[in-house]
Protein backbone atom coordinates (compact mmCIF):
# COMPACT_ATOMS: atom_id res chain seq x y z
CA UNK A 1 0.00 0.00 0.00
CA UNK A 2 1.69 3.04 -0.88
CA UNK A 3 2.25 5.92 1.87
CA UNK A 4 -0.10 8.96 1.71
CA UNK A 5 1.64 12.30 1.33
CA UNK A 6 1.63 14.46 4.39
CA UNK A 7 -0.37 17.42 2.89
CA UNK A 8 -3.30 14.84 2.07
CA UNK A 9 -3.10 13.50 5.55
CA UNK A 10 -3.73 17.28 6.18
CA UNK A 11 -6.31 17.77 4.32
CA UNK A 12 -8.58 15.05 5.58
CA UNK A 13 -8.37 17.41 8.75
CA UNK A 14 -8.72 15.50 12.62
CA UNK A 15 -11.56 13.60 13.56
CA UNK A 16 -13.73 15.18 16.17
CA UNK A 17 -13.49 13.24 19.84
CA UNK A 18 -17.05 12.15 21.20
CA UNK A 19 -17.60 11.47 24.53
CA UNK A 20 -17.20 7.78 25.86
CA UNK A 21 -16.06 6.47 22.48
CA UNK A 22 -12.61 6.05 21.77
CA UNK A 23 -10.59 8.48 18.95
CA UNK A 24 -10.37 5.03 16.35
CA UNK A 25 -13.76 5.23 16.29
CA UNK A 26 -14.02 9.01 15.03
CA UNK A 27 -11.42 8.12 12.91
CA UNK A 28 -12.97 5.10 11.39
CA UNK A 29 -16.34 7.21 10.71
CA UNK A 30 -14.02 10.10 8.85
CA UNK A 31 -13.50 7.20 6.28
CA UNK A 32 -16.55 6.15 5.70
CA UNK A 33 -16.93 9.29 3.28
CA UNK A 34 -20.07 11.03 4.16
CA UNK A 35 -20.58 14.31 5.42
CA UNK A 36 -23.91 12.88 6.95
CA UNK A 37 -22.01 10.53 9.19
CA UNK A 38 -18.47 11.92 10.20
CA UNK A 39 -17.48 12.38 13.38
CA UNK A 40 -18.73 15.69 13.66
CA UNK A 41 -22.12 14.65 12.46
CA UNK A 42 -22.23 11.92 14.77
CA UNK A 43 -20.88 14.09 17.57
CA UNK A 44 -23.63 16.35 17.34
CA UNK A 45 -26.53 13.29 17.20
CA UNK A 46 -24.66 11.77 20.15
CA UNK A 47 -25.07 15.04 22.20
CA UNK A 48 -28.84 15.77 20.90
CA UNK A 49 -30.06 12.40 21.67
CA UNK A 50 -28.27 12.73 25.12
CA UNK A 51 -29.87 15.82 25.88
CA UNK A 52 -33.38 14.32 24.78
CA UNK A 53 -32.45 11.96 27.97
CA UNK A 54 -32.77 15.25 30.48
CA UNK A 55 -36.16 15.74 29.29
CA UNK A 56 -38.91 15.03 32.08
CA UNK A 57 -40.76 11.79 31.76
CA UNK A 58 -43.71 11.61 29.74
CA UNK A 59 -43.12 14.70 27.83
CA UNK A 60 -41.01 13.58 25.18
CA UNK A 61 -42.93 15.41 22.37
CA UNK A 62 -39.81 16.48 19.55
CA UNK A 63 -42.20 19.12 18.93
CA UNK A 64 -41.07 22.32 17.17
CA UNK A 65 -43.65 24.73 18.47
CA UNK A 66 -42.84 23.29 22.46
CA UNK A 67 -41.17 25.70 24.29
CA UNK A 68 -39.04 22.83 26.70
CA UNK A 69 -38.28 21.03 23.41
CA UNK A 70 -36.91 23.49 21.26
CA UNK A 71 -33.55 22.32 19.68
CA UNK A 72 -30.76 25.27 19.19
CA UNK A 73 -28.13 23.14 17.17
CA UNK A 74 -27.33 23.47 13.62
CA UNK A 75 -29.86 20.94 12.71
CA UNK A 76 -32.86 22.26 14.59
CA UNK A 77 -33.64 18.50 13.92
CA UNK A 78 -34.79 17.30 17.23
CA UNK A 79 -34.45 13.98 18.73
CA UNK A 80 -36.03 11.17 16.69
CA UNK A 81 -33.98 12.15 13.53
CA UNK A 82 -30.50 12.51 15.75
CA UNK A 83 -31.46 8.56 16.21
CA UNK A 84 -31.62 8.19 12.92
CA UNK A 85 -28.20 9.61 11.99
CA UNK A 86 -27.07 7.49 14.93
CA UNK A 87 -28.62 4.03 13.53
CA UNK A 88 -27.49 4.71 10.02
CA UNK A 89 -23.74 5.28 11.31
CA UNK A 90 -24.07 2.02 13.45
CA UNK A 91 -24.90 -0.10 10.63
CA UNK A 92 -22.33 1.56 8.08
CA UNK A 93 -19.73 1.23 11.00
CA UNK A 94 -17.06 -1.95 10.80
CA UNK A 95 -18.13 -4.65 13.12
CA UNK A 96 -14.55 -3.15 14.96
CA UNK A 97 -15.44 0.28 15.39
CA UNK A 98 -19.24 -0.17 16.32
CA UNK A 99 -19.48 -2.08 19.56
CA UNK A 100 -18.47 1.11 21.72
CA UNK A 101 -20.29 3.69 19.94
CA UNK A 102 -23.01 1.32 19.70
CA UNK A 103 -22.61 1.37 23.83
CA UNK A 104 -23.04 4.90 23.91
CA UNK A 105 -26.13 4.93 22.45
CA UNK A 106 -27.68 1.76 23.91
CA UNK A 107 -26.89 3.61 27.27
CA UNK A 108 -29.28 6.61 26.23
CA UNK A 109 -31.59 4.82 24.50
CA UNK A 110 -32.21 3.18 27.96
CA UNK A 111 -32.42 6.20 29.20
CA UNK A 112 -35.19 7.84 26.53
CA UNK A 113 -37.14 4.24 26.74
CA UNK A 114 -37.66 4.93 30.61
CA UNK A 115 -39.49 7.97 29.93
CA UNK A 116 -41.78 8.24 26.72
CA UNK A 117 -45.27 6.39 26.79
CA UNK A 118 -45.18 4.53 23.01
CA UNK A 119 -48.01 5.02 20.83
CA UNK A 120 -50.11 1.63 20.30
CA UNK A 121 -51.37 2.64 17.40
CA UNK A 122 -48.22 3.69 15.92
CA UNK A 123 -47.33 2.06 12.42
CA UNK A 124 -45.32 -1.16 13.03
CA UNK A 125 -42.54 -0.56 10.37
CA UNK A 126 -41.38 2.67 11.96
CA UNK A 127 -39.04 2.73 14.62
CA UNK A 128 -39.24 2.94 18.30
CA UNK A 129 -37.81 6.11 18.90
CA UNK A 130 -40.51 7.50 16.51
CA UNK A 131 -43.21 5.81 17.78
CA UNK A 132 -44.34 7.60 20.95
CA UNK A 133 -47.11 9.91 22.07
CA UNK A 134 -46.78 13.33 21.75
CA UNK A 135 -47.66 14.16 25.53
CA UNK A 136 -48.08 11.87 28.43
CA UNK A 137 -51.61 11.80 29.63
CA UNK A 138 -51.15 13.10 32.78
CA UNK A 139 -50.86 16.27 31.49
Amino acid sequence: MPRNRPSVLRARGKAVSIPGVPLSTSRALDRLGSRRLSSGAVALALWGWQRATRMPAGFCCYSWDCDYCWWETPWEAGPPWYRDVLEAVLLALPARHAPPLRAVVVQADRLIQAKIIQDPAADPNQPWWWCRLRQSPNY
